[in-house]
């Protein structure tokens, strides 16, 4: 009977460790979620589209569209970053069933299944212009999750804003 309570305490506990409002802050760093006896599944497997519409930034723009679909998922933590440095760099415009996490990143803010996000990321002020990398977690579930995924950009886009750029 102890042990019964015992496995029935710790599945409670795992299951308010969940994050169904977002990531919380301390999952900035390693950009997972804070699941206990959980390990992310290989990127590279991913049935998610991640994508962003460009990879160059300039004080000037609005900001840079970024992009997740496929099939049903939980939550997401997305972080914009120096491709050189990894340093964490511009903000997030908050939308509706998101939250912005002081890391330059944004998260799901509820636990309901998503099949598609649309985010605006700000370039950083204090840079006239750069290069930007979206890194990002997708989870399925509690226990299933891919981390480590870095978003795509279109060709035709990419084409178009180096030419910008060479002005």
């Amino acid at each position: 009977m102890i042990r019964l309570c015992g496995v029935v305490t710790l599945l409670l506990f795992s299951i308010v460790r969940a994050f169904p409002q977002g990531a919380p802050a301390e999952a900035c760093e390693s950009l997972l979620p804070r699941h206990y006896g959980t390990e992310p599944k290989d990127p590279e497997h991913s049935p998610y589209s991640f994508l962003a519409s460009s990879n160059q930034y300039h004080y000037r723009m609005d900001g840079i569209q970024v992009q997740l679909t496929g099939p049903r998922f939980k939550g997401f933590l997305i972080a914009a970053m120096d491709p050189d440095s990894h340093e964490r760099i511009g903000e997030w415009y908050k939308v509706k069933g998101t939250h912005t996490l002081p890391c330059s990143a944004i998260s799901h803010a509820d636990a309901l299944p998503k099949k598609r996000v649309i985010l605006l990321w700000k370039p950083p002020k204090d840079r006239p212009k750069g290069e930007v990398i979206f890194v990002a977690t997708v989870l399925e579930n509690f226990s299933e999750y891919y981390s480590g995924l870095v978003a795509g950009i279109p060709s035709s886009q990419d084409e178009e804003h180096e030419e910008s750029f060479d002005d």
